[in-house]
């Protein structure tokens, strides 16, 4: 963060209008293109099962499918205008002259559908809780606590990846990142939130351990699922460091501005590319990998396309550290001197 103006935070790389707006849109399209094969077949599935009028069980209707159908609708409706936003941003921004008109067309688009990418997750989880109905007062507190944990999860990582849509598109229409002190503020403050919500919610998942990774609890089956402990570690490393950098910042004055001092931001740069990489071996293991991947593209499994989502949201839950630690300590590396004290 800091108190460098726009001109001094412009340091060739990330401080850089025009290099930033194409790196982050390029950890965004990963993301969103790696993504869009899974939501668009949750949508099939809902909108099939939807139509039919005799299921499996007991000859029931699913009263919640075609809801169900409309969520996963709008998350791909979402995804698919930051992912052409971002191709768009991406294009405007490397021909020259291109950056500002057009490149406040595709800020808005990214805007627009990153909100829509956060309000089809917030749907779907509302409908999949009202699908449990009066059962839900029956379920342990173990079990609910796996369930809502789950849920909230899920808010997180859309979270980071609509948010981070969302700010890249307030960028390109009022350039709100030209000041150091906001685009870090923002997207660290991003990150420290999807952080702290996703910590411990994947610690939630990480099951007493015994000789067996599922075992029988008095109340609950417990299955932990690989790479939970991993994914939570990371977001640990993530949340405590972008707090530090937050609250150093904040207090400014009591610390005798050691958010400058070049160790210190090159330290907690190291903490976010470390938490970054954790997470990320972390989600890749929860996928499944190469494993897990579908072999055969004509088949109703779309396990191969989670795992494709996954990889995306590895590249994004890696990338935006990454990205953003270039910014804390990259000019101050090139600038300053490591063996100076801290005050």
């Amino acid at each position: 963060m800091g108190n460098k103006s726009s001109k001094s935070s412009d340091d060739g790389c990330i401080g850089n209008r025009r290099v930033r707006t194409i790196v982050l849109s390029l950890v965004l399209i990963a993301f969103f293109v790696f993504g869009l094969a899974y939501f668009e077949a949750n949508k099939s599935y809902y909108a099939k099962l939807a139509d039919t009028t005799d299921l499996p069980w007991f000859g029931q209707t699913c009263d919640t499918c075609e809801d169900l159908a409309n969520a996963w609708l709008l998350v791909m409706i979402g995804a698919i205008t930051c992912a052409c936003a971002t191709i768009a941003a991406l294009l405007f921004f490397l021909i020259p002259g291109c950056d500002d008109k057009m490149g406040r067309i595709a800020g808005l688009a990214l805007f627009l559908g990153g909100i829509a990418y956060i309000a089809g997750w917030i749907w779907i989880i509302k409908v999949e809780r009202d699908q449990y109905g009066s059962l839900w007062e029956h379920y342990s507190d173990e079990w609910k606590r796996q369930i809502q944990s789950y849920w909230a999860a899920q808010f997180g990582e859309a979270l980071l990846a609509g948010g981070a849509a969302f700010l890249l598109g307030m960028d390109c229409c009022w350039q709100m990142y030209d000041d150091e002190s906001h685009r870090l503020g923002s997207n660290l403050g991003l990150l420290c939130a999807v952080s702290v919500l996703c910590m411990n919610c994947y610690y939630l998942q990480v099951c007493p351990t015994d000789d067996d990774d599922t075992i029988l609890d008095s109340d609950y089956w417990c299955v932990e699922r690989d790479g939970v402990a991993a994914i939570a570690t990371g977001y640990l490393v993530l949340g405590i460091s972008t707090a530090v950098y937050l609250f150093l910042y904040i207090f400014s004055c009591c610390t005798c501005d050691c958010k400058d001092k070049c160790i210190v931001r090159v330290l907690l740069a190291c903490a976010l590319v470390v938490g970054g990489i954790i997470a990320a071996i972390g989600y890749y293991d929860y996928s499944g990998g190469y494993d897990h991947a579908e072999t055969d593209p004509d088949s109703n499994d779309y396990s191969g396309k989670m795992v494709a989502y996954y990889v995306g949201y590895t590249v994004l839950v890696a990338g935006l550290p990454i990205v953003w630690a270039m910014d804390i300590a990259l000019d101050d590396v090139k600038k300053g001197d490591l063996s100076k004290p801290f005050f």
